[in-house]
């Protein structure tokens, strides 16, 4: 038990039986679980757009040095340039 927060659940969120709740209990317990549902799969998505953004910036910052060690472009711009990608990334 962390600060009291199980005994908390347990007093409010569980304190009813369906039969003192009403006749809504289960109709509300489906609408719950359909929320958490949604919540997840919504934050799995938010993750895939997150990590395909990511990968893309990776792949145009790799595809830059290698263009550079090709003398194509100057080196120490793209290390610059990711130097502001890190730099935006942690923040």
């Amino acid at each position: 038990m962390i600060d009291g927060k199980d005994s908390l659940c347990a007093d409010t969120i569980f304190a009813a039986s369906s039969e003192g709740y009403g006749a809504d209990y289960r109709a509300h317990i489906l609408d719950q679980y359909h929320g958490y549902i949604e919540s997840v799969q919504w934050v799995g998505e938010l993750k895939q757009k997150v990590n395909s953004y990511f990968l893309t910036m990776n792949t145009i910052l790799l595809t830059a040095l290698g263009v550079s060690f090709a003398n194509v472009i100057d080196v120490p711009l793209v290390f610059q340039n990711g130097g502001w990608y890190c730099h935006l990334w942690g923040s």
